[in-house]
């Protein structure tokens, strides 16, 4: 095994939908995924309380947001600079190297 490797598993591309079908290939899957943690949303589909929620809310005023502070470019800068390279990226998806290389291509980006 050392010499082989650890062989993949594979990953399955099927699932059972509540109709008792079942995918077929890796996009359908992911497909079916998306629509059951992320269901398309129309307000036919709405019950009693959520409609009563939104009658209630269309009346009410947002709430004031508070102003985004500015940072000056050197604070800016300092942090940016600070930032690690090899560090694994947060729930973003963005690594320090990516922020580094923008930042030098579009410093008013930050």
């Amino acid at each position: 095994m050392s010499k082989a490797g650890f062989g993949r598993k594979p990953v399955l591309t099927t699932l059972t939908l509540p109709d008792e079908a079942v995918t077929t290939s890796a996009k359908e899957t992911a497909k079916a995924l998306l629509l059951k943690f992320f269901p398309e949303y129309t307000t036919t589909s709405d019950s009693t309380q959520h409609r009563n929620i939104r009658v209630q809310v269309a009346g009410t005023k947002p709430p004031d947001s508070q102003a985004v502070p500015n940072f000056l470019p050197r604070e800016v800068n300092e942090v940016i600079r600070k930032l690690l390279d090899k560090k694994c990226p947060g729930p973003d998806g963005i690594d320090g190297v990516i922020v580094k290389r923008i930042h030098k291509i579009l410093p008013s980006f930050w």
